[in-house]
């Protein structure tokens, strides 16, 4: 059985069809789009960046837009990555992967380290190598706990 979003079947589905990593975001999308701007203090703190009372209605709604859109993101983001795990991807997502792993382990000095790597790993590695290791470096950045919309 594979998930409604990023049609894997590598992870447990958990409810309505969606797998253990998007059903969670699924969840908070639909409590997002349940906001209004009379209901601004039942908003959990760690959400909303100030307190509510500072607040007008059209940063309110500009505030409920970015989060619904950085939820949206990271849903594609979870079905392109799925797709990439299964039919294999170019040297520039592996550079990506490279340097996103890297500013979790350090922020600048890791990060900056595999830049512009990305023709030297298309040159190196044949299509099945670069599969293999992008499956690699998801399944690591994959146990590191998510910390939330920044």
């Amino acid at each position: 059985m594979e998930c409604i979003n990023c049609k894997t079947s590598r992870r447990e589905i958990r409810a309505r069809g969606y797998c253990t990593k998007c059903y969670p975001l699924i969840l908070l999308r639909e409590k997002i789009e349940k906001w209004t701007f009379s209901t601004i203090n039942q908003i959990p703190s760690h959400l909303y960046p100030q307190s509510p009372s500072y607040y007008r209605v059209d940063y309110f709604k500009a505030i409920k837009k970015g989060y619904m859109r950085k939820l949206t993101d990271r849903l594609d983001a979870c079905r392109y990555r799925e797709e990439s795990y299964k039919k294999g991807t170019d040297g520039i997502s592996i550079e990506h992967m490279l340097r996103r792993l890297g500013k979790r382990l350090s922020r600048r000095y890791y990060a900056d380290r595999h830049y512009g790597h990305a023709s030297r790993i298309d040159w190196k590695f044949p299509p099945e190598q670069k599969r293999e290791l992008y499956r690699l470096l998801l399944e690591i950045e994959e146990t590191i706990p998510w910390r939330g919309l920044s």
